[in-house]
């Protein structure tokens, strides 16, 4: 029973810390390619739709904040 207990905390705390690295991950990705390379490759690919960038403003918009691109 001990073993078990043990495998499932270790999943909950790979998601916990999977998660902001997925968060952050994403946010840097979209930055190099809006800000440093310029080519606009997730503006112009990814298929999210009309409100496709107000969509990505409304996650990361504590991001954008601290970085003053709001």
């Amino acid at each position: 029973m001990d073993g078990e207990s043990d495998k499932t905390g270790s999943y909950v705390l790979f998601g916990i810390i999977m998660l902001p690295l997925i968060y952050f991950g994403f946010f840097g990705m979209i930055i190099l390619d809006e800000m440093v390379f310029r080519t606009y490759f997730f503006s112009n690919y990814v298929p999210l739709g009309e409100h496709g960038d107000e969509f990505i403003r409304l996650i990361y918009w504590p991001l954008l904040k601290l970085m003053n691109l709001l």
